[in-house]
């Protein structure tokens, strides 16, 4: 006689949406409206910040002693040509102390100020100096180095790449393209063969 095995229940039509995860609910206690929104798959947690928050969320994130997030392992950028905002800055966390993984997203709006090249690569006195954006807005996100200095190059990189720029970085200038590159290689909008 063999037993038939459990019929599993019939997916609901109306799932009730998860609570949000601790981690989301310190920061949203601390700052209301900061969290867009939030996802958790296969037991990777993302969250969605508002932009105008992202400094302090990074800041709490990495010093709460519930938190701990001390290592900026990665960073990097999206381009979703079409959708607004344009651009997602991607960080990716990780709390060495508690041995926890945290995916946060910030969405950069498109700005219409271009990289301008050097007129003389050769001559280093012609060369592009850094450049001092101090405060966010359109193109321009707060740069996290003050709070993670593995920071520098991942923020140059994206600059170089997509033309992002962040406020408040010590050295942004390009780091993989000749100084006198025209445009941003990663953007989806920019032509396969470079421009002519």
């Amino acid at each position: 006689m063999s037993a038939e095995p459990p019929v599993p229940p019939a997916p609901s039509s109306d799932p009730t949406p998860a609570a949000p995860p601790a981690v989301a609910a310190r920061i949203e206690a601390e700052f209301p409206g900061a969290i867009e929104r939030f996802e958790e798959h296969r037991g990777e947690l993302s969250l969605w910040i508002h932009s105008s928050h992202l400094l302090p969320v990074m800041r709490v994130l990495r010093d709460d002693p519930g938190q701990q997030f001390d290592l900026l392992v990665d960073l990097t950028a999206v381009d979703r040509l079409g959708a607004m905002p344009r651009f997602d800055l991607v960080y990716q966390l990780f709390s060495t102390r508690r041995g926890a993984w945290l995916r946060i997203l910030c969405g950069i709006e498109e700005s219409d100020v271009n990289f301008t090249p050097a007129p003389s690569p050769d001559d280093p006195a012609s060369l592009p100096q850094p450049i001092r954006e101090t405060m966010p807005g359109p193109g321009i996100a707060a740069s996290v180095y003050g709070i993670w200095p593995a920071a520098d190059w991942f923020e140059r990189e994206i600059f170089d790449l997509f033309g992002i720029r962040f406020a408040h970085h010590p050295d942004l200038r390009r780091i993989l393209m000749p100084d006198d590159w025209e445009g941003y290689p990663l953007r989806k909008d920019y032509p396969v063969e470079g421009y002519r």
